[in-house]
């Protein structure tokens, strides 16, 4: 069986966990509020890093003060930001589990044959990935647990992306619906497509009659819902759209003002409407989860809960991908200590007792 003999990397090693572990959990709590890209990308790093010096750790920890602080390590700076009762918790969990991930890297190393830092590391990986999604989904919750929603949509919003996917959707029962995610089309070609098609009833699909379900406006034009009453109210029709300039820009301006409202910004004709789809969309979630016209601080911890949970089970197939990069440059850190005889791998033989028939 092959050892190896080493300390100062192992003391080294967890330095080095300390130090990235506090910076990952450094950026968590404060570059991600002013800049959401710039401090994932810190976090990411950071635990990238104390990841990697884990795995190389966990082969190297000897004695069992060396095994508590490599489990403790890579949590134990989140209680420098926050002291939660459930984030203490879930650190002591995190704690545990590490501990068990340590044991199989160990039970590993010593049941091989040969020493393979792949084979080795793998034991405990998923034990170790688990603990740390645990762990930064809890401090996610501490943070948005009292967020309003104001707060927390910015960092869940629905994008261009997804309003096509809800307008693809959508065409199978309107087909008119679908040309919207490929055509382009702005706000106020939206508006003057819909007052033509108010005025001028729709052709039938083919086995159709007049009047069924291709007649369509009803459907489209309750994605502006109110801007029918705004123009009833100030005495116009559609058919006045197309014959007077200054009515059809004071319904493009109604048709602007009632989106603006709908999406909670400004918007303006040039805006792509499935953009501004996805907004009106989101807006009408904020004000049903909430259970308010009004966009207030929650009354309740569910969605945070729902969102940690969510972030949770996103993060342990991630992490999961990321850890066997994180055991590659793990690998090449090995093999450089290795080469430079900071690391050394002898050969031990050991006796093995084994029963024999006797006749």
């Amino acid at each position: 069986m092959q050892n190896i003999l080493t300390e100062r990397i192992g003391i080294a090693s967890l330095f080095l966990l300390a130090v990235f572990s506090f910076f990952g959990w450094y950026a968590f709590f404060n570059d991600t509020i002013t800049s959401y890209v710039g401090g994932t990308i810190s976090m990411l790093l950071g635990f990238s890093f104390a990841g990697i010096f884990f795995f190389i750790g966990a082969i190297l920890w000897q004695n069992r003060l060396e095994m508590l602080l490599g489990g403790l390590l890579p949590f134990v700076p989140l209680l420098l930001f926050t002291q939660v009762w459930y984030v203490a918790l879930a650190v002591c969990i995190a704690f545990l589990v590490t501990l068990v991930s340590i044991h199989f890297i160990h039970a590993e190393k010593h049941e091989r044959i040969r020493f393979q830092f792949f084979k080795v590391t793998e034991a405990g990986q998923f034990f170790f990935i688990m603990s740390l999604s645990l762990v930064i989904a809890t401090a996610y919750f501490s943070r948005i647990e009292h967020a309003s929603w104001e707060e927390l949509v910015p960092r869940f919003r629905l994008g261009e992306s997804t309003a096509n996917i809800i307008l693809k959707t959508a065409s199978y029962w309107q087909p008119e619906l679908g040309q919207l995610q490929t055509s382009q089309t702005s706000v106020d070609e939206y508006l003057i497509r819909l007052s033509e098609e108010k005025t001028l009833p729709a052709e039938p699909l083919p086995g159709e009659q007049p009047g069924g379900a291709s007649e369509t406006f009803g459907v489209e034009f309750s994605l502006v819902p109110g801007i029918e009453e705004r123009l009833r109210q100030a005495g116009i029709s559609f058919e006045d759209i197309a014959a007077s300039p200054a009515i059809r820009d004071y319904y493009l301006q109604a048709g602007r003002l009632q989106l603006s409202e709908l999406a909670g910004r400004e918007v303006r004709g040039s805006d792509p409407i499935t953009l501004v789809f996805s907004e009106v969309i989101q807006s009408r979630l904020i004000e049903t989860f909430n259970g308010t016209d009004r966009i207030n601080r929650l009354p309740v911890r569910a969605i945070p809960f729902a969102l940690a949970v969510i972030l949770f089970l996103t993060l342990l197939p991630l992490g999961s991908f990321l850890g066997y990069f994180w055991r590659a440059f793990g690998y090449i850190v090995f093999l450089f200590l290795l080469k430079t005889e900071q690391l050394e791998i002898v050969e031990h033989l050991d006796e093995v007792e084994e029963l024999e028939v006797t006749d």
